[in-house]
């Protein structure tokens, strides 16, 4: 016998995206550039493309104290680096998104170094790492 209520109010839906959905996120690609014997080419930042159809997805990043922060640091004798790893929940399932890519989520340049599909086909998460 179907029920004759919904057991979730549309409206739920529609706070959801404003509000557990907070940030957007566009997916880059590099240029595909190679060296004069085939080696890829580092390329520079301003090279980057939008992925087609990967442009202000709205995501959730995670906070760092739920998820326990990983840092690592790197010094070197002109310089230290310091790499933070994020947790990027994207709204949607985006199958095309790969390593190697980057991650711009409101205005930060993350370097994607993980993909996770949810086996629903659902969702997509990124784990991210920001240099500093």
């Amino acid at each position: 016998m179907p029920l004759r209520n919904q057991l979730i109010d549309p409206r739920l839906f529609e706070h959801l995206e404003t509000t557990f959905w907070r940030h957007t996120c566009t997916i880059q690609e590099p240029p595909e550039t190679f060296n004069e014997i085939g080696e890829p080419e580092i390329a520079a930042d301003d090279a980057w493309t939008d992925l087609v159809g990967h442009t202000h997805i709205a995501c959730n990043l995670a906070a760092a104290q739920a998820l326990g922060e990983q840092k690592s640091e790197q010094r070197r004798d002109d310089s230290t680096y310091d790499a933070k790893t994020r947790h990027c929940q994207l709204n949607g399932y985006y199958p095309l998104i790969g390593e190697g890519m980057r991650a711009v989520v409101d205005s930060t340049v993350y370097n994607i170094r993980g993909v996770v599909q949810s086996s629903a086909k659902v969702q997509t998460k990124l784990i991210l790492e920001l240099i500093t």
